[in-house]
């Protein structure tokens, strides 16, 4: 058994060892960081750190690696499936606290490593094959979050990457500049940012804070302040909207983002549509798009269009209205 091996079977069984007389986290008393009100930074709510995490995670299981880098792999994958099942789960049960309670669970499962103050690279390489690492509903349901999992697709995702640079040394820094060559570390980004929704405030202040800073700092990112990633889907749509509330559109705060897969599917939809390509033809009409300042052109058009079809009353409503004002003016 190797040195690494050793280490690691020497913390799994320090935490079966005393898990059972760990003390539990109650969920009833962590920050609520929604509601506070003197949380003047506007920490991120847990549902949205649960929305970028879940995102995260099925980009990651989306992706292959060949000798081109990384592309997308639409092969059925049994995680990718488990993981869009709990989705659905979570999008119709959003307000519920047993989506914090279980990610809770997983938190006292590994809170004795740091109490022990293990080094964040012991803590990922146990991730890897730690036992009992799934958020799922019921305990025999299909649909569940396997963490280890989902962790073990990054590390062999940044392995790829590592091996493809060595091999041609000319794309290394193509290969290392690509965001899944850090998947190992932003997925323990997303987990401990997890593990601070749904622990103690003690507990997140003296334990998990600093670990969040410790990848903060190697990643080279400000507080709360996410990796750039592959697909620019989640960020198009929190540009969405901060757009529609300026402009006075209410947003539901606990509103789903949007996969690049949904998004997909919801595109395909959309532009099969003959009136939404007559649409589309009309207002990218003389438009250059590889030019960036035509890009508020564009929206103007859009929110013109938006404009002239509200005006634009339905015949059918037209006539009820028309009715309607008779009668009452008789």
């Amino acid at each position: 058994m190797s040195k690494k091996e050793s280490q690691i079977t020497t913390i799994t069984n320090y935490v079966e060892d005393n898990e059972k007389d760990m003390p539990i986290v109650d969920v009833s008393k962590t920050n609520d960081t929604s509601k506070s009100k003197q949380n003047t930074l506007k920490e991120p709510t847990f549902n949205e750190t649960f929305d970028h995490f879940l995102v995260f995670c099925e980009r990651v299981l989306e992706s292959t690696t060949d000798s081109l880098g990384l592309k997308l792999s639409r092969r059925p994958n049994a995680i990718l499936i488990a993981l869009n099942g709990y989705k659905k789960v979570y999008n119709e049960t959003r307000n519920s606290l047993g989506h914090k309670e279980l990610f809770a669970a997983i938190y006292n499962k590994c809170r004795y490593l740091f109490i022990k103050n293990t080094s964040l690279h012991e803590f990922m390489e146990w991730f890897k094959k730690a036992p009992g690492m799934i958020i799922a509903p019921q305990t025999k349901s299909r649909n569940k979050i396997m963490l280890s999992a989902i962790f073990r697709k990054c590390c062999k995702i940044a392995e790829d990457i590592e091996e493809e640079a060595d091999k041609y040394p000319v794309k290394s820094d193509e290969l290392y500049n690509d965001p899944a060559a850090i998947y190992p570390e932003t997925f323990m980004l997303n987990l401990f940012r997890m593990f601070g929704q749904c622990c103690d405030k003690t507990d997140k202040n003296t334990i998990i804070k600093s670990k969040i800073k410790e990848i903060e700092d190697s990643l080279g990112l400000d507080k709360d302040q996410n990796y750039p990633e592959s697909d620019g889907v989640s960020q198009l749509f929190s540009t969405a909207k901060d757009l529609a509330r300026n402009i006075g559109i209410e947003i539901p705060e606990n509103s789903p983002n949007m996969s690049g897969r949904d998004f997909q599917n919801a595109l395909n939809s959309v532009i099969g549509d003959s009136n939404t390509k007559n649409a589309l033809k009309d207002i990218f009409k003389g438009i250059n798009l590889k030019d960036q300042t035509n890009i508020p052109d564009v929206i103007g058009k859009v929110l013109n269009r938006m404009k002239d079809n509200a005006k634009n009353i339905p015949e059918p409503l037209k006539k009820s209205l028309e009715a309607t004002s008779t009668k009452t003016e008789l």
